[in-house]
């Protein structure tokens, strides 16, 4: 969702969106710059590691181990790169 949102602050015409296991592939049919490109490549992993951070305690009390979440935060914000 963090990708669709962003490319839509960046107007930019999202044409297509493909669900892959660790995140979202969007397509285009606009030539974008780089800039803009390694932002909306970055807007996933940024979100799933601030929603990490926030919600630690909340994980916690439900018996849900913080680490094993952080890890595959971790996971997705390299695998965007």
């Amino acid at each position: 969702v963090a990708h669709i949102v962003t490319a839509l602050i960046l107007k930019v015409n999202v044409t297509e969106i493909l669900l892959m296991p660790f995140g979202v592939c969007a397509s285009y049919n606009e030539k974008i710059t780089k800039k803009k490109e390694i932002i909306i490549s970055l807007a996933g992993p940024i979100l799933s590691y601030i929603i990490s951070i926030f919600s630690k305690d909340i994980l916690i009390k439900n018996g849900i181990h913080f680490e094993i979440f952080y890890y595959f935060s971790c996971i997705n914000f390299f695998y965007e790169l």
